[in-house]
């Protein structure tokens, strides 16, 4: 979706994370925003040069500082909010439960390891995983280029680096004691992403959707 498409959301992270790029850029900004400065030694009068030019004598150069005197103090206040919101922030997979994780890892369930090996060669493990009876529920945060797919390059790389894409999944466990066949199913949840149509750049993580997940094993043939 393109950024007119941007939903209104109240998503603590995601705000977090945008107002952490926003500092990032303004202080890449303001360090950026050095000039060259020339001292009269007769005068004491001061010339800032956006392009270095050398003036003669009695002109003395004193090297690059910055354009407004208030410059380092700015960016040290911005640096100490950045540092602020960084120490508070949540991950996403934790800021959204939409497959109940927490209230079944309350309600006693086991902790289990997952480890999911696919087709095509990605691999993973789940940060957290349990099991309840024939119930699963697990999350992870999503770090591999191989993890996300269909999206533009520039997005993924974008996801990857700044807004920790969560997953979660829900699963059944059914097991034929007949027969030995071994069937999974339930949901994998992601969550959308917003970007600019334009310039691809991501705006938004928000709003959990579920896609249907479904495994088997088949029943062991007889010696």
């Amino acid at each position: 979706a393109g950024e007119k498409d941007l939903p209104e959301l109240d998503d603590t992270l995601s705000s977090r994370a945008a107002r952490i790029t926003a500092l990032d850029e303004e202080i890449a900004t303001l360090q950026a925003s050095k000039v060259y400065q020339w001292r009269n030694l007769e005068t004491d009068e001061i010339v800032k040069q956006e392009k270095f030019r050398r003036l003669k004598e009695p002109w003395f150069y004193e090297g690059q500082v910055y354009r407004e005197e208030n410059t380092e103090t700015e960016i040290a206040r911005l640096e100490e909010e950045r540092r602020l919101l960084a120490e508070q922030e949540v991950p996403l997979v934790q800021q959204h439960d939409p497959v109940g994780f927490d209230n079944v890892q309350q309600e006693g369930a086991t902790n289990i390891d997952i480890h999911v090996i696919e087709a095509g060669g990605c691999s993973c493990s789940y940060d957290q995983a349990v099991i309840t009876g024939s119930s699963i529920r697990a999350r992870r945060t999503l770090v591999q280029q191989c993890d996300i797919i269909n999206l533009p390059q520039t997005v993924i790389d974008q996801l990857l680096a700044s807004w920790s894409p969560p997953e979660w999944i829900e699963l059944e466990a059914e097991i034929d004691l007949a027969g030995g066949e071994l069937r999974v199913e339930g949901k994998k949840w992601r969550m959308h992403v917003t970007y600019g149509s334009m310039d691809y750049k991501v705006g938004n993580i928000h709003t959990p959707y579920s896609r249907t997940l479904s495994l088997f094993r088949p029943p062991r043939k007889a010696p």
